[in-house]
């Protein structure tokens, strides 16, 4: 029912014709199974995007008609590097609660230990790493607009 592919995933190409979701497909698919989430196709794919980039790829109308004809429940995002705050935050009133951001919120992280393994004590290392880390993601709640919510 769709899928969403990406160099991360070993492919070095993708044919988003073959992967994107067709609302009714997921109204149907959504009403068979019971899932409690969709991670729809809609453009996003993992790994590097081609060229013209992310605005390019996502199709948010269709992320739109999805959102509409599933809304009894939640959308989960997928493929989210590199993608503006402006675009996520246009998601969400599609429907989308769940957004994976691994690299987001991961990169300066993963920089800071590269920049400093071997200049730093271990434990500082990571002390000042795990801070870096929690930084991104207070970041990306403020981005979704999640900070103070339960």
């Amino acid at each position: 029912m769709g899928r969403i592919e990406g160099g991360e995933d070993g492919l070095p190409s993708v044919d988003s014709g073959t992967v994107l979701k067709k609302p009714d497909e997921a109204e149907n698919f959504v009403r068979r199974t019971g899932v409690h989430f969709l991670a729809p196709s809609f453009g996003n794919i993992h790994g590097g995007y081609p060229s013209g980039g992310v605005e390019k790829s996502w199709d948010l109308p269709r992320l739109a008609e999805i959102g509409k004809a599933v809304a009894a429940i939640p959308l989960a995002l997928h493929g989210t590097h590199p993608v503006t705050d402006a675009l996520f935050q246009q998601t969400i009133p599609l429907g989308v609660r769940k957004i994976n951001l691994n690299r987001t919120v991961r990169d300066d992280y993963t920089r800071f230990i590269a920049d400093n393994s071997g200049t730093l004590e271990l434990t500082a290392l990571k002390m000042q790493a795990v801070e870096i880390y929690a930084r991104s993601i207070e970041r990306m709640m403020d981005v979704m607009g999640s900070t103070g919510r339960y």
